[in-house]
């Protein structure tokens, strides 16, 4: 609760604050990090209010380790809400976020493809990614696009077994919110493909999409 109200709280100030009393906020979070020595939820979940409220000016060089570190990390609470950071980071630069790539692509996949990971944390990964490619575009679908078009259809096959949870709301939630994010990165994708000059790696991805989207046609009607 306390967590909550601060990042809405930063939220709010983020916008209105300048640059160097933004830094500042950054640079105490990091400053806490390093005594405990250990990323905390309720850093993070600030960092994100304050993330939202600087926008484009908030300081990600800095405080990109520690993201890495909670992705990296066995709380699964900080890995969850490190992975929506970078969705906020990827909308407040927009296409500057294409300089973060390589640092937050690798993990967003490796927690996607573990086991060690819980759904909602693989959901908000996924979500992650699809912003990732949504903003920072051509240089997403030209370094990521065969790895990330791999985990869609893996991910769109699993979606497809809601039927054999129909008992279980909360996992029929789950696959609902599931397919909702692969629409949308697939989307995200569509739409950048032709001019990332990498249509023809796409294409061979192109009968498992339409398989996909044909069943969830015949499961609707």
């Amino acid at each position: 609760m306390i967590a909550g109200l601060l990042q809405v709280v930063l939220v709010k100030i983020g916008s209105t604050v300048d640059t160097e009393t933004g830094e500042k906020i950054v640079q105490l979070l990091i400053m806490i990090f390093q005594q405990l020595k250990k990323v905390t939820e309720n850093g993070l979940i600030a960092y994100s209010g304050l993330c939202q409220g600087l926008k484009e000016r908030v300081n990600v060089k800095d405080f990109g380790q520690y993201i890495l570190w909670a992705l990296e990390g066995e709380d699964e609470d900080c890995a969850r809400v490190a992975c929506g950071i970078i969705s906020d980071i990827a909308s407040s630069l927009k296409e500057k976020v294409d300089v973060y790539l390589s640092s937050f692509v690798p993990h967003l996949i490796k927690i996607l493809k573990s086991n060690d990971h819980d759904r909602r944390t693989k959901l908000q990964a996924l979500c992650s990614l699809g912003d990732l490619c949504i903003f920072a575009g051509v240089p997403f679908c030209q370094l990521y696009l065969t790895e990330t078009l791999m985990i869609l259809e893996s991910a769109g096959q699993l979606s497809l077994k809601s039927a054999e949870f129909a008992n279980d709301p909360d996992i029929v939630e789950y696959f609902e919110e599931l397919r909702s994010n692969i629409i949308d990165c697939y989307n995200s994708i569509v739409g950048t493909v032709l001019e990332a000059g990498v249509k023809e790696e796409f294409f061979k991805f192109v009968p498992g999409v339409l398989s996909f989207l044909q069943a969830l046609a015949k499961e609707q009607n």
